[in-house]
């Protein structure tokens, strides 16, 4: 009882339910802030296209995670924390800056580590 243990999923949709359910809070979140005016409609299609290239990227088994993108979730449920928290417009904008930066650095960052992950398995395969 003392030890952390890794849950294998028996199945890859089971694999994806956090993932999908944080998505999905996220995007519910962030459209109600739109309808208030708090952010641009536009963020929305910001975090659809982060999700679908979560999906493409990982695998077809298993969620790819990385350090960043779990970071990625953390830092987006805290920005829904600061702007229920603190609805001015100059956290919106702040938070909002802070969104697109962090979004830019994590498709570099995941872009990548998907290339040498990929140059490094077709290393492996010429070598036998």
């Amino acid at each position: 009882m003392g030890k952390w243990q890794k849950i294998t999923p028996s199945s890859p949709l089971e694999a994806y339910l956090d993932p999908i359910a944080d998505f999905a809070f996220v995007l519910v979140s962030f459209y109600a802030f739109s309808l208030r005016q708090f952010y641009p409609s536009w963020i929305l299609f910001v975090f659809v296209f982060m999700f679908l290239f979560f999906i493409i990227s990982s695998n077809k088994r298993e969620p790819l995670y990385d350090p960043l993108g779990k970071y990625y979730g953390t830092f987006l449920l805290t920005a829904i924390g600061i702007t229920l928290l603190f609805p001015m417009e100059v956290v919106f904008n702040d938070v909002l800056l802070l969104i697109i930066a962090y979004t830019v650095g994590l498709i570099i960052y995941r872009t990548v580590y998907l290339w040498n992950s990929r140059r490094e398995s077709m290393r492996w395969l010429s070598e036998y």
